[in-house]
């Protein structure tokens, strides 16, 4: 018997990239009229860094896990600026608030996908510096689901499990 953890999945299909790709879409769209398009979901090599920047937002209850977008330096400044207006020339503290924001709103949508209830979302964190790793429960299958835009690219590392 498979439990049913997001609209239309099962977790024997483990597609966790659906919700979050959707999310990311809409978050982007609206938030900054940008079209971006998500690349083929696949296996993460969880040890590997990738990005400069990294925003984490955590589920806990039903669903337990963590979801992770990762984003290069030019890419935030890239966001920031749309956000903000001008574009940043160092990592600052506005521009560590919006990479906590994209993961919020990201993860926040992703949760109104879920067909599970009694799913919490934690407070996002912020990992700065080239080289960095973010580290998921060893037990936990990690899903890499990469971006494209005309601004630049993003992953999402999506590590999410039902809580039994």
């Amino acid at each position: 018997m498979t439990a049913t953890i997001i609209k239309g999945m099962s977790r024997a299909s483990e597609d966790l990239s659906v919700p979050f790709a959707e999310s990311a879409k809409s978050i982007f769209s609206v938030m900054l009229g940008w079209k971006i398009e998500a690349g083929e979901a696949s296996r993460s090599n969880r040890f590997q860094a990738k990005h400069e920047i990294s925003g984490i937002i955590g589920f806990s209850g039903a669903l337990r896990g963590n979801m992770v977008i990762g984003i290069d330096q030019d890419f935030a400044f890239a966001v920031a600026g749309a956000f903000f207006g001008g574009t940043p020339t160092t990592i600052d503290s506005e521009v560590i608030d919006m990479v906590g924001e994209l993961a919020n709103m990201i993860g926040g949508s992703a949760k109104e996908r879920f067909v599970t209830t009694g799913v919490n979302l934690g407070l996002p964190m912020v990992i700065c510096g080239k080289g960095h790793r973010v580290s998921f429960d060893p037990g936990t299958e990690v899903e890499l689901i990469p971006f494209t835009s005309p601004h630049g690219s993003f992953t999402l590392e999506v590590a999410v499990r039902n809580a039994d």
